[in-house]
């Protein structure tokens, strides 16, 4: 009886250390930032209607700015036909890119009251925001939530 239950110790020790190997390491997280005030004019506003701007992004992805009456819409598009669309009222002038070794993967705005975080396509499933009166630094627990959302 002795041996049996050694030679089933070894056994589930051997078993769950090579499941243990199977497991991928977390990626490296990191940020890069996009100032608004970098975007250019890609459609002049005529008869008071507002600019459309583009602005500067990894690659892979492109980044409309435009603006209605009463907020600002950010359009991300992905590979395809796959985008983001979020709009921001009174929006700061950046957005912050998340991304897991080196390949974006969700996106920070942030505005008077609350950080968004959004997942670019593919990763949908990330979706939260932060309240800036919640948290001393918001803006990083939102991207601490947002690593923590990635697969």
């Amino acid at each position: 009886m002795r041996m049996r239950a050694g030679a089933f110790l070894l056994l589930f020790s051997v078993g769950t250390a090579a499941a243990a190997d199977k497991v991928p390491p977390r990626p490296k997280f990191s940020s890069v930032k996009t100032p608004i005030a970098k975007c250019k004019t890609k459609i002049k506003g005529r008869d008071g209607s507002d600019p459309v701007l583009t602005c500067p992004a990894p690659k892979g992805f492109a980044v409309e700015v435009s603006y209605s009456a009463e907020s600002t819409i950010v359009t991300i598009k992905g590979a395809g036909d796959k985008e983001l669309v979020v709009a921001v009222v009174n929006p700061q002038p950046q957005l912050e890119w998340r991304l897991a070794d080196k390949q974006p993967y969700a996106v920070l705005l942030k505005n008077r009251e609350r950080v968004i975080v959004r997942g670019l396509p593919g990763h949908d499933r990330i979706q939260t925001e932060v309240e800036l009166s919640a948290h001393k630094n918001a803006a990083a627990h939102a991207a601490a939530l947002a690593d923590a959302m990635f697969p």
